[in-house]
């Protein structure tokens, strides 16, 4: 009797040794794939940020651009500079102001010149105040003591910098400097464009992996350009902070930020455990675009108790299955020798084993799964969300292009300049991918009838057709501005005219009405175009971790602007391109998205699974969404 309780106590503590060792190495690979995810949701949350932030720089940037250049051919009309300002902080909301400053005595009579127009903004206000004012300083101090002025007239270069050691206002700055050279190529002054930090905070402070998350952003000198915590923006250091209460990892992980290192590392703060995780700010390389290392660095924190969240989850359900696993073992199996249901208790125990194993990982495997799951679905909808920032920015960005030239088309409405202003929008602005100007019938002397200037960037050049006998009088990109007054956005058409847009190609159209200044009068309408195709390519760039995954909008018909497919784009809708009898989810999801609404369903797409995510364009009467394979949110799980 002994001999069978020794050998039964054995066989018990083997096979639960057993159960305890396997439960742990899937533990291990089942954290350390969610650990991964975890990760991932970080990484990708740096990336976004970073672009995000780039996005309006850029925007910034072009619309300078374009000011800039007709300026630079007025520099013997000082008079003109705040009309210039005014411009400028008009076309692009991200811009809080405009300083166009000329080194002292550069106009004869004229100690200092200076322009400054700037938006009156509420901090606590609701919205963006729209009121504009003008002055001749920035702050107190004369502006050739600023370093916005200085630090540009003496590198002659363009830059972004921050502001905060020069402004007096409360609202933190940052300021986009370009040199203004005279015709001999002589610096003879500065134009800043001022960008508030909020713009930027908007983006950061949205894009939070966790709920106690946050994100950062630095210059080189360790100053916060965007920090949730207002202290710091005040302070021009963090650094200063270190009264001998402040965790010496946290400055060690500043000091990396500022020498441009990425990485991730763990500190405390107000007695909890954070981890960084950090890397440069990089602005994207294009043609045209002045290159220069900013020496910004974005960081996304949050508390390494949100790290762990998932840790401590899995081994909960770990411990909880094993537990219950060993206690449903041993009550079999003592219940199975009680009953002297067999001769062989040994094999008894071992085959009750069985079906306590097979439960016990299906339970965790199942967990697992869910878990994972669900942080694959919170991870696409930031992907999602990312997107969406990304077209409306987009979006945005041709408006303020073609805003900030509308003005010089109404100030001279003549052939040549037409000509002239429409390759300018489509040589200085990338994501323009053409543009037209057309004019009212009787407008102009030597074309009576109807006359109209056509833009395109061809890859390599860029091309403009004067098209007098072009019959837009009935198109909609015409008549609807001409009808309403007001700028819109034309839903996209397929152009079948010779030597315009492929036919191939889907574009939507931003129109802007062009009006006489002095009475109203409505003279004609410029458009500019953007290519879906281009746009796919920029929010794409995200699923690189789903590489099964695709977008796709629809317009307010439900017809495809964009698609895995191209062949679809605009020639298809979500309703008539698939069988309505076996595919019922997919003609649901459809009819949900193009009434505006948002959510996530499951359809089956191609003999496979797909997660699907879906909201509306702001602004827009589109709607996007993310189809996710569940193989693609599994793929790290089940390697």
């Amino acid at each position: 009797m002994k001999e069978f309780i020794r050998q039964y106590k054995l066989t018990i503590g083997g096979l639960s040794l057993l159960l305890a060792v396997i439960l742990g190495v899937m533990f291990y690979f089942a954290h350390t794939a969610l650990q991964k995810e975890s990760m991932n949701d970080a990484q990708q949350t740096l990336e976004s940020v970073a672009q995000s932030i780039d996005n309006i720089m850029l925007g910034v940037e072009q619309a300078s651009g374009n000011i800039y250049l007709d300026m630079v051919m007025h520099l013997d009309e000082p008079e003109r500079m705040e009309t210039y300002c005014q411009r400028l902080v008009e076309c692009d909301p991200d811009i809080a102001g405009c300083m166009i400053a000329f080194k002292p005595g550069y106009y004869p009579g004229r100690e200092l010149t200076m322009s400054y127009v700037h938006r009156n903004r509420d901090m606590n206000a609701i919205g963006r105040a729209t009121e504009l004012v003008a002055a001749n300083t920035f702050t107190e101090r004369p502006y050739t003591e600023q370093r916005w002025f200085t630090g540009t007239m003496e590198k002659k270069t363009v830059n972004w910098l921050s502001l905060k050691g020069d402004q007096t206002e409360e609202e933190p700055l940052v300021a986009f400097c370009l040199p203004i050279f005279d015709r001999t190529g002589e610096s003879v002054g500065v134009m800043a464009v001022t960008v508030p930090t909020v713009e930027f905070s908007d983006i950061v402070l949205a894009a939070r992996p966790s709920e106690h998350a946050y994100c950062a952003l630095i210059d080189r000198y360790g100053t916060f350009i965007v920090n949730p915590d207002t202290e710091k923006l005040s302070s021009l250091t963090p650094f200063a902070k270190n009264d001998g209460n402040v965790d010496y990892r946290l400055l060690e992980t500043i000091e990396m930020m500022t020498a441009g290192m990425s990485g991730s590392k763990t500190f405390s703060r107000d007695g909890q455990e954070w981890r960084a995780f950090f890397k440069p700010f990089q602005r994207e390389k294009m043609q045209d675009r002045a290159e220069s290392d900013l020496g910004w660095s974005v960081a996304v924190v949050f508390p390494e108790s949100d790290v762990n969240l998932l840790y401590y989850t899995m081994f909960f359900i770990v411990v909880l299955i094993a537990v219950i696993g060993m206690a449903l073992f041993v009550i079999l199996s003592r219940w199975a020798i009680r009953k002297r249901l067999t001769k062989k208790p040994t094999l008894t125990i071992a085959l009750m084993a069985v079906p306590v194993y097979v439960l016990s990982l299906g339970l965790l495997y199942n967990q697992s799964r869910y878990l994972l799951h669900q942080e694959s679905i919170e991870y696409a909808n930031s992907i999602l969300d990312t997107a969406l920032y990304r077209i409306t920015n987009y979006m945005r960005t041709i408006e303020t292009a073609t805003n900030a030239n509308a003005w010089m088309l109404e100030d001279d409405l003549t052939p040549e300049n037409i000509e002239s202003i429409s390759n300018r929008i489509v040589n200085l602005n990338h994501h323009v991918l053409s543009n037209s100007v057309f004019i009212k019938p009787r407008t102009l002397d030597q074309y009576k009838d109807r006359f109209s200037v056509y833009t395109v960037n061809q890859g390599d050049t860029v091309v403009t057709f004067v098209e007098p006998e072009f019959d837009y009088l009935n198109r909609l990109f015409y008549t609807l501005p001409m009808e309403s007054g007001k700028a819109c956005w034309v839903d996209p058409f397929t152009e079948y005219t010779e030597g315009r847009i492929d036919q191939n190609q889907a574009i939507a159209s931003y129109c802007r009405p062009l009006k006489n200044e002095d009475n109203g009068v409505i003279l004609g309408v410029t458009t500019s175009d953007l290519a879906f195709n281009k746009l796919d390519q920029v929010i794409s760039s995200d699923l690189k971790r789903y590489p099964g995954s695709f977008f796709v909008m629809l317009n307010k018909e439900g017809r495809y602007l964009m698609h895995i497919d191209p062949t679809r784009v605009f020639r298809k809708s979500i309703f008539t391109d698939v069988d309505p009898t076996k595919n019922a989810d997919i003609i649901k999801l459809g009819r949900q998205m193009i009434s505006r609404q948002e959510g996530a369903v499951h359809i089956e797409y191609r003999g496979e699974r797909y997660h699907v995510i879906y909201k509306p364009i702001p602004d827009s009467e589109w709607s996007l969404a993310l189809a996710c394979p569940d193989s693609d949110f599994f793929d790290g799980f089940s390697k």
